[in-house]
């Protein structure tokens, strides 16, 4: 393993207790995935907690065998991860442009099919890459029930209705926001809805969605509109 230095771009809701945690070496510009093993919120909050920004050093090294599209994937040693600061996020945008895909599908290639909701997603076993930063011309949140999903238009044209905002840190917040027991969206839309901004965009594990066959379902993992105020 060797010590690297990672800011954050994905801290990212998963089932259960576990997290995603996901971001870029300052040394090399390659995306990592601190993937085996699994992070969970126990462990964040014994940091205080990571979002989008914080700067971890941590002993890593890519898995040497990864399952497509997640070939991000590393092992880590959860003994040696530390904070080490935080990026401005304008900063973060400059780093993070000149290797933004103007497309989702630039990214992952053309998905495999779609759910009811009209969420898409990508087979199992197949593509280069589960993270990706794309430039987006316009993006919204809005709630589809209890889940809250963004649509969004990519800087090619293509309209991307219903990708849920796994946002740790946004997904969590209403636990102890007063105002978000009853403007949540309204809170959301104010930190989030954005025109022409880069977007996290990502795959998820593996699972079928009601009756369809199992997919890597496209979820949106952080929006890049500066500095957070709420959330």
């Amino acid at each position: 393993m060797k010590k690297l230095r990672i800011v954050l771009l994905d801290v990212t809701e998963m089932s259960g207790d576990a997290v995603c945690i996901a971001g870029m070496d300052l040394a090399s510009g390659a995306t990592m995935r601190l993937a085996d093993r699994t992070p969970t919120r126990r462990l964040l909050r014994s940091y205080g907690g990571f979002r989008p920004t914080d700067i971890i050093s941590v002993q890593y090294e890519p898995k040497r065998r990864t399952e497509p599209p997640h070939t991000e994937d590393g092992r880590w040693d959860h003994l040696t991860l530390r904070k080490d600061g935080a990026i401005d996020p304008a900063e973060l945008t400059r780093l993070l442009t000149p290797h933004a895909f103007s497309s989702v599908e630039e990214a992952f290639g053309a998905p495999a099919f779609k759910g009811r909701n009209g969420n898409s997603a990508w087979l199992p076993g197949q593509g280069v890459r589960s993270l990706a930063t794309v430039h987006v011309s316009t993006i919204r949140a809005h709630l589809a029930g209890d889940v809250l999903r963004v649509k969004f238009t990519d800087a090619a044209g293509t309209y991307w209705p219903a990708a849920p905002l796994q946002d740790l840190a946004v997904k969590t917040h209403p636990e102890t926001c007063a105002s978000c027991s009853t403007g949540f969206l309204k809170n959301v839309a104010e930190e989030f809805d954005a025109d022409d901004v880069l977007v996290r965009v990502g795959l998820t594990r593996p699972f079928s969605a009601g009756d369809t066959p199992p997919g890597c379902w496209l979820q949106v993992t952080n929006v890049l509109n500066g500095a957070r105020s709420h959330f």
